[in-house]
């Protein structure tokens, strides 16, 4: 019997190593596993992007909206109905958006619409967050001085739809670190979070499908906040 069991465990071991070894394999093998860990999640397709970034025509004066996934899942042109340049990569967080910020501010855009930070949240506090944040925005401020900065709140997460290892204190933490430093700098704050939350603090089920993205009918109440700020020329 005993031998019987032990042939039984190092039988389940070894599939359970099997399947380990599947798992990797399917998520791009040990070197994308470890490439991802040291980039605390980021992605090739996140360096793809910002390599493209890098390449396009660098337009004074230009409409820009930045930030993580919730900024790039959105075609901004066709729902805003004039040229926006859509600088969203999906995985950014603030440290990313700093090493990449001078291919924004070299275009000296007329405005630039802000949203960073939600994505450290999962591997940092607050703290951290608002002290990259001090630094993009003084960036920002030093490099293309006559660029109108909007700052967006960060969105809530609703980890009842699925697990996000985001706090929702957190956030609203952030978001009132962002607001002073936008309000110290004469930037405008623009709160989208109030839009989108539930009485519970969490995001709306009835706006995301998986707990942080967001639907077309929350991108539509984004649009109203910012069409705004847009100035003169909107269709």
């Amino acid at each position: 019997m005993k031998n019987i069991a032990l042939l039984f465990s190092v039988g389940l071991n070894l599939l359970l190593i099997a399947g380990l070894l599947y798992l990797v394999h399917t998520l791009g093998g040990f070197s994308y596993m470890l490439y991802k860990m040291k980039n605390r999640g980021a992605t090739g397709v996140y360096e793809l992007r910002k390599n493209v970034f890098e390449v396009m025509p660098k337009d004074t004066g230009a409409i820009v909206l930045v930030g993580n996934s919730l900024t790039q899942g959105c075609e901004w042109s066709e729902l805003l109905d004039r040229p926006i340049k859509n600088r969203g990569i999906a995985g950014e967080m603030t440290e990313g958006l700093l090493a990449r910020l001078s291919t924004i501010t070299e275009m000296k855009p007329s405005r630039l619409f802000l949203m960073t930070g939600v994505n450290d949240l999962i591997y940092t506090g607050s703290a951290e967050v608002l002290e990259n944040y001090q630094k993009i925005l003084d960036q920002i401020k030093s490099q293309s001085p006559h660029t109108e900065v909007f700052v967006q709140s960060l969105l809530p997460v609703n980890s009842t739809v699925r697990s996000t290892n985001i706090s929702n204190e957190a956030i609203l933490e952030v978001n009132k670190g962002i607001e002073k430093l936008a309000i110290e700098r004469q930037m405008t704050y623009l709160n989208l979070h109030q839009l989108l939350v539930d009485e519970n603090g969490l995001l709306a089920s009835k706006f995301t499908f998986d707990g942080v993205h967001i639907t077309g009918e929350a991108y539509l109440l984004w649009k109203n906040v910012i069409v705004d700020y847009l100035g003169e020329g909107l269709e």
